[in-house]
């Protein structure tokens, strides 16, 4: 059964994704380009509002654009994290 679920979420990504193709909006997330974002919601649907490629939501954009913006997060690489390891043991 859950083959059967991950194989139909499979074919609907694949449908959104040629339905939604186009320029007119770009996700910061996953930097790609659509006509338009997919609406979401559960009470109410709020329009242009998931990203058909990742799936990323409107706070999910806005936290990146400031990430990259304002902060230097993607500025540099990160610096080598230094494990300390015990010292040796001399055996008598």
């Amino acid at each position: 059964m859950t083959r059967l679920k991950s194989l139909l979420r499979a074919i609907r990504n694949f449908v959104y994704r040629i339905v939604y193709r186009g320029t007119k909006r770009l996700c910061p997330v996953c930097g790609t380009t659509a006509r338009r974002f997919r609406p979401f919601g559960v009470e109410w649907q709020r329009e242009q509002a998931m990203c058909v490629y990742c799936g990323a939501l409107e706070r999910h954009r806005l936290m990146w654009l400031f990430l990259e913006r304002k902060t230097d997060v993607f500025a540099s690489p990160p610096d080598p994290v230094s494990i300390p390891t015990p010292d040796p043991v001399s055996i008598p």
